[in-house]
């Protein structure tokens, strides 16, 4: 029992030490990124049905290709201040998305069908989930050591 309650500490400290490096304005800027891509989506979905007249789902995949490609120059940009050069970068962004949308399709057409969650339930947990779970994925893995200098150097100043 005492090995587990060390472990269980040792787990606890080290999620403790992480929410306390994470750098705030970063997460204050992928926030405005996100909630500035989903009304793009949003906008761009209801002018290409009502001005445009196209159906559902070619207008949802065009609308969702512009936000995302708008969402990855702004998020490397602006929220991870890093280069769109950088090789690999675009490969993993365009792969964590896709690996959000097999999470939003889990939760909303498994998942909460199976817990017999309300559609509204679903979305909301989507809704939730999905962000942290993208903040993790770039700040990890898409933009890990892309832009760390450079952040700094602007931020400071210089």
């Amino acid at each position: 029992m005492q090995g587990e309650v060390g472990s269980f500490e040792l787990v606890q400290g080290k999620l403790l030490e992480s929410f306390r490096r994470i750098d705030v304005r970063k997460l204050v800027r992928f926030s405005v990124v996100g909630a500035t891509v989903a009304a793009v989506y949003a906008g761009l979905f209801l002018i290409l049905r009502t001005r445009l007249g196209l159906s559902e789902i070619p207008a949802s995949l065009i609308a969702f290709g512009i936000a995302v490609a708008f969402q990855y120059v702004v998020q490397t940009v602006w929220t991870f201040r890093s280069s769109l050069a950088v090789p690999g970068q675009a490969r993993r962004f365009f792969t964590a998305i896709a690996i959000g949308a097999v999470t939003s399709t889990a939760i909303t057409g498994w998942i909460g069908p199976y817990f017999g969650w309300a559609d509204a339930v679903s979305a909301a947990i989507v809704v939730v989930w999905l962000p942290i779970q993208n903040f993790i994925l770039f700040s990890a893995w898409v933009y890990k050591g892309s832009g760390g200098d450079r952040t700094r150097k602007l931020e400071n100043g210089e």
